[in-house]
Formats: C-alpha cells, sequence, structure tokens
C-alpha cells in the first residue's frame, strides 16, 4: 500500500490510506487518513477530536507547555514558547526576532521583495531567480549556433 520508493509525498512516495482509491497519506498508528478514521481519538468522553499528546486533543490539554517552569503558553519548536526563544527564527543574518512566514519576521517580509510565482497556466511553484518560470518550466536555452566560416564564391570547394 505504499508509493513509490525514492520519491517524496507530493510525486508518489510515502505510504497511503488503505481504502481503495484514497491517495492520502495515514495517521499512525493505523493504516488510514484520518476522514478514514485514522489516529487516535481524544480520551476525553464524548470528544471526536485527534489526539495531540498525552492521548487528549489540543482543547483538552493536549499541547505541550513551555519548558520555563512558571510559563503556561504552549510550547513551539524547541520546547519553549515564543517569549522563551521557542519557535524559528528570522532567516536574515543577525535577526533574533520570530519566524512569521517564509522564514522571515515582520520586519523583514516588508525589506524583501515577494518572489515571482511560475508564469505556467494553473503553476503555483516559485520562479527561479530572475526568471519568469519554475524549474518544472523553465525553456531550455536555445542552442549555441557555431559561427561559420564565409567562403568567397571563387574559393569554394566543390
Amino acid at each position: 500500500y505504499g508509493g513509490q520508493k525514492g520519491r517524496c509525498f507530493q510525486h508518489g512516495g510515502g505510504k497511503r490510506c488503505k481504502v481503495e482509491g484514497c491517495d492520502k497519506s495515514p495517521r499512525p498508528p493505523t493504516d488510514f487518513c484520518v476522514p478514514h478514521g485514522g489516529g487516535i481519538q481524544c480520551s476525553q468522553p464524548n470528544c471526536t477530536a485527534l489526539a495531540r499528546c498525552g492521548g487528549l486533543c489540543s482543547s483538552h490539554g493536549g499541547r505541550k507547555r513551555c519548558r520555563e517552569p512558571e510559563c503556561s503558553k504552549y510550547a513551539k519548536l524547541g520546547g519553549a514558547c515564543k517569549a522563551h526563544g521557542g519557535g524559528r527564527r528570522c532567516r536574515m543574518r543577525s535577526c533574533t526576532r520570530s519566524e512569521k512566514a517564509a522564514g522571515l519576521c515582520a520586519q523583514h517580509m516588508t525589506q524583501v521583495p515577494p518572489a515571482a510565482t511560475c508564469l505556467e497556466v494553473d503553476c503555483h511553484e516559485l520562479a527561479l531567480e530572475g526568471q519568469s518560470f519554475c524549474r518544472a518550466h523553465v525553456e531550455p536555452a536555445p542552442p549555441e549556433i557555431a559561427p561559420t566560416e564565409i567562403v568567397p564564391p571563387d574559393q569554394e570547394v566543390s
């Protein structure tokens, strides 16, 4: 029930839900996707949400808390809340602010021009730098034509 070996999920790799015709990925520890009953349900009575941590959904406390003793906020990447250094950081050199989107903080998002998307119809991939199309749709460069030597008519070889 697996996808093609050596490929990412979007390109046919990875496991698939065991329901015939379903192309979604299964939710561990089951072999089914969420719409087909995969995953573990919250342990609270009458709750149909999926459990996240400790058998509970996020509404019933199934999220990890910040590692700082007196902090009641939820943990981000790194085990701490944003205030205590958790979460991703801006990718700009020497910036310590939290990432907002695309690897940048709110301040640097306004300073970096937005990346262009591919001009191919129905394609939403980012265009290659300095080009109008993504890697899949970029046109190959025309072959270089070797310069030909012009031979005067009186010196032509027959």
